[in-house]
């Protein structure tokens, strides 16, 4: 603003306080703004004394005079002596805003923020907030899954529809495929089953699962023998085929017996005519590297016994057989699991060296697992890319560890039940091993939760087959390889497997199929 220069010496120019005196002061004129006074919205021209140090400034401009005024909810002020039009609103600081429609503000603001929620769900699932809060959403329900679900075994050796995983979650039940399937009218649409083929390599276990699953379908197995049309041809020359003991039948087996003994590592099938669905099984000798079976003494010993031959001297040749035989698509659905062998082999190994077999697992040989299982899942993804299914079929905890041992051993003849609590043969398959190496195997499929969120294992395309853990604390198979019922452990694997062919079949045609990273 300028300032004019004055030099008045009248002392009535002004009233100046010798104790403290303000260089700028405020004129004392009224604030009314006579007619005669100047706009305050024009600029004006301040005076200086020099004489007495005075600068006599323009009156401030006048304040505007405020109505009554009222608060709202949101802690505004406005006025509302105005009318035909909405209030003005300002914040408590005097800064003047108006909202023209506050209702519509409020609304975009809750959207705003909904939708800020849904995409830290979307983002990250599996986060504790998601847990506490996001899982409590009314419009977006959790993700069903039904087998890894909390829950309880129904069992009922009577009915074998009875037998079934029921989740605590009632709105999240097992699907009933075997119970449709079986039955002489089925409801379900089963077009995602027919003309696919399931491959599962595993132990006696799985190799008992597809059995059971003909025997459910009112089906039997076939044996793939040397001269079936889906053997593979001879293998190369990997040692002899039998682990340095002649084959002739022991004097303890019959005619079947023995035959069962011999045919225990040769694959076998199960055909559906009905839905043109096939299920395979191949054995396997664990993950040990040193073909440690070869020199044993067990009878169902066939070479080759490392693992990564057996997927190429055998599994391959026979999925490109069934191949060369209209089942283009196979293997549709892959299973495969380990631990059996190997907790066998250290048993043995800690029995020579006159260890405990019920410590736990020393963590070299749990990394050497855990290293060992990583290198087979990759081994099947690169064998089976086009898999629309993948799954490892976690290991059961067994009530009788004798009996264990002596199936694991495909003896013929049953043992009575609780056979190992009078016996002091030491346990091959302790439960916080089986669980040691369960754990190793999760590590690799599962994500790991973090607190900045979760990380996806490394072979994420996998999915955990639950069977093992729900068939914990009931027997999990047949007494021997002659003898018991496949319920309830048979049906219940027969349904999971369904239910993850079922997924994956379902899930490959919603999206387009794209390779997973190796890790």
């Amino acid at each position: 603003m300028p300032v004019s220069y004055t030099h008045d010496d009248s002392p009535s120019s002004s009233t100046v306080s010798t104790a403290h005196t303000h260089l700028r002061k405020r004129s004392s004129m009224s604030a009314s703004h006579p007619s005669n006074a100047p706009s305050p919205f024009l600029p004006q021209t301040g005076q200086y004394n020099e004489k007495t140090g005075e600068i006599h400034l323009p009156t401030s401009p006048p304040l505007h005079a405020w109505q009554e005024k009222h608060e709202s909810a949101l802690g505004l002020y406005y006025d509302d002596s105005k009318k035909g039009r909405l209030p003005p609103y300002s914040w408590p600081s005097g800064r003047t805003k108006r909202i023209t429609k506050p209702w519509l503000s409020v609304a975009v603001l809750a959207g705003a923020t909904l939708l800020l929620v849904v995409i830290l769900y979307w983002i990250n699932p599996t986060s504790s907030y998601n847990t506490a809060i996001l899982s409590r959403i009314p419009f977006k329900a959790a993700k069903c899954e039904p087998y890894s679900a909390f829950g309880s075994l129904s069992v009922d050796t009577a009915h074998a529809e009875n037998n079934k995983w029921v989740p605590f979650d009632s709105s999240c039940t097992t699907p009933q495929y075997l119970a449709d399937l079986r039955s002489e009218h089925p409801t379900s649409d089963f077009s995602w089953l027919r003309n696919r083929t399931a491959l599962i390599i595993g132990d006696s276990v799985s190799r008992e699962h597809v059995e059971n699953f003909c025997q459910l379908m009112g089906r039997e197995t076939e044996v793939i023998r040397k001269h079936h049309k889906y053997s593979p041809s001879p293998s190369p020359v990997r040692g002899p085929a039998k682990a340095g003991h002649p084959i002739d039948k022991p004097a303890r087996l019959g005619a079947r017996g023995f035959r069962v003994v011999r045919d225990a590592s040769l694959p076998r099938m199960c055909y559906i005519p009905e839905y043109d669905f096939m299920l395979v099984s191949v054995f396997h000798f664990g993950l040990d590297q040193e073909d440690y079976w070869r020199g044993s003494r067990m009878p169902q010993y066939a070479a080759p016994g490392m693992f990564e031959h057996r997927l190429s001297d055998v599994i391959q040749p026979l999925i490109a057989n069934l191949r060369a035989d209209g089942r283009a698509s196979a293997p549709d659905y892959v299973e495969v699991t380990s631990g059996t062998w190997d907790l066998a082999r250290w048993a043995e190994q800690d029995m020579d060296e006159q260890k405990d077999t019920e410590t736990g697992l020393t963590q070299d040989r749990v990394t050497w697992f855990r290293f060992r299982v990583g290198q087979m899942l990759e081994r099947v993804r690169t064998a089976f890319p086009q898999a629309k299914a993948k799954t490892w079929r976690t290991m059961h905890y067994p009530l009788d560890q004798v009996a264990e041992h002596e199936y694991f051993m495909d003896k013929i003849t049953s043992r009575p039940t609780n056979a190992s609590i009078d016996n002091q043969t030491p346990p091959s398959f302790a439960h916080n091993r089986i669980y040691q190496l369960d754990q190793a195997v999760r590590s690799l499929i599962q994500p790991t939760v973090t607190e900045s969120g979760s990380v996806p294992g490394p072979h994420a395309d996998f999915r955990m087959n639950e069977w093992g853990t729900i068939m914990k604390g009931h027997d999990a198979h047949q007494k021997d390889r002659l003898h018991g019922d496949p319920l309830p452990g048979g049906y219940v694997w027969s349904d999971v497997m369904l239910y993850e062919l079922h997924h994956g079949v379902v899930t490959a045609d919603a999206q387009p199929l794209r390779s997973v990273p190796r890790p």
